[in-house]
C-alpha cells in the first residue's frame, strides 16, 4: 500500500520542509497559502559533527513540523532501544501508514544504503515513509538518494537496525495525517518570521546565527569550511536558491491577492532569485571567493526585501500584525 506523495515539492534542498510540502500538496496545493506563510526565518549551524545543515529553516523547535497549526497532525511513537524487540517498529510503522499515517522519524544513516554516512559514521537525520510491502518486505521512502531528493526502497531489516538513536537512546517516531483545517494565508506568523529574519535575533538551543545573519555564516563557512574540504556544497546553494525563490513567489501571491500592493518589491525578489541563481553557477565552479562575496551581498538583499514586505505588510494589516 501507498500513499499519496508529491514527489516535485517546492522545497527540495533539506528533507524536513520537502517531506512537509511533499505530504501537504500530494493532492493539491490548497496548502500552499499557508505554507508560503512560513519558512522564512532561517538559522545556521557550525557543528557539522552534530548536522550537516550549516545553515536551514529555524522555526526555534516550537512548530518544526507544524504540529500547534494543526495543518499536520503527528501522533508520537518513542520506544526506548531496550525494550524493542525485533519487529516491533516494523509493525507500528505499518500500522500508522494503514490508518492513513505518513511516518516521519529519526534514523541513523549509517545503516541506509544510499546515505554518506553509510558503513561510515553514526549520522542521526529525518526520514519519511509512505508505503510498504509486505512481498518485497520494504518501506517506501522519500528523500536524498544519492544527487537528489527521489523515492525509494528501504528494506525492514536495514529501518530495524537504523531506527536506535544514541541520544535519545530510543526510537523515534511520528504519525503524520494532513488535516482538513483552514490553508489560509497566515499574516500573524509571516510578520513574525520576517521581524525575526531582519532583526537577526532568533534562538535555538544549537544555532550560531540567525536571519540574514545565517546567509552571512554561509558566505563565511563557503570560504572557510567548505574550500578546505575542496568543494562546495550544492545542497547548500540549492538551499539558497530556494529561500529566493520562496519569497519572489510569497511576494507575488500577496500581490495577486490583493493583501499588498507593492510591484518594485516583486522585483527586487525576482532580481535576488537571479543572484542566487549565479551563486549556485559560482558554486557548480567552486569559485570559493566570489561565491561568498555574492552570498553576503544576497544576504543584505533578503535583509532589505524581507524589511520591505514587513512594512508593507503592518501598514495594510495593523491590527492582525
Amino acid at each position: 500500500m501507498k500513499l499519496p506523495i508529491n514527489t516535485h515539492p517546492l522545497l527540495l534542498a533539506r528533507e524536513p520542509e520537502a517531506y512537509i510540502f511533499a505530504m501537504m500538496t500530494a493532492k493539491d496545493e490548497k496548502a500552499l497559502p499557508f505554507l508560503l506563510s512560513r519558512f522564512i526565518s532561517v538559522a545556521a549551524y557550525n557543528d557539522t559533527s552534530k548536522t550537516e545543515a550549516v545553515v536551514g529553516y529555524n522555526n526555534n523547535y516550537v512548530d518544526y513540523y507544524l504540529w500547534r497549526s494543526d495543518k499536520l497532525r503527528l501522533d508520537t511513537v518513542q520506544i526506548p532501544n531496550d525494550v524493542a524487540y525485533d519487529g516491533l517498529a516494523v509493525n507500528i510503522i505499518k500500522s500508522l501508514l494503514d490508518t492513513g499515517e505518513y511516518v516521519i522519524g529519526i534514523w541513523n544513516e549509517q545503516y541506509v544504503p544510499c546515505k554518506r554516512s553509510y558503513m561510515n559514521n553514526y549520522m542521526a537525520a529525518d526520514f519519511l515513509l509512505y508505503g510498504y510491502d509486505d512481498k518485497a518486505q520494504q518501506f517506501n521512502n522519500f528523500g536524498w538518494n544519492g544527487g537528489g531528493l527521489t523515492e525509494f526502497t528501504v528494506s525492514y531489516d536495514i529501518t530495524s537496525k537504523a531506527l536506535p538513536l544514541k541520544d535519545p537512546p530510543m526510537h523515534l517516531l511520528w504519525g503524520a495525517s494532513v488535516a482538513d483545517a483552514d490553508s489560509s494565508f497566515d499574516v500573524v506568523n509571516t510578520a513574525a518570521e520576517l521581524r525575526e529574519f531582519v532583526s537577526a535575533n532568533g534562538s535555538n538551543h544549537d544555532s550560531c546565527a540567525f536571519g540574514y545573519k545565517a546567509i552571512e555564516y554561509l558566505a563565511h563557512d563557503v570560504r572557510t569550511r567548505q574550500k578546505a574540504i575542496g568543494c562546495i556544497d550544492k545542497r547548500k546553494m540549492l538551499f539558497l536558491q530556494e529561500l529566493v525563490a520562496l519569497m519572489r513567489i510569497r511576494i507575488d501571491y500577496l500581490i495577486s491577492n490583493g493583501i499588498i500592493n507593492n510591484s518594485e518589491l516583486l522585483s527586487k525578489a525576482l532580481r535576488a532569485e537571479q543572484d542566487a541563481c549565479n551563486i549556485s553557477c559560482m558554486g557548480d565552479q567552486n569559485k570559493y571567493n566570489e561565491a561568498a562575496k555574492a552570498i553576503m551581498l544576497l544576504s543584505q538583499s533578503m535583509k532589505d526585501i524581507a524589511q520591505s514586505l514587513l512594512i508593507e505588510l503592518e501598514g495594510n494589516h495593523a491590527a492582525a500584525v
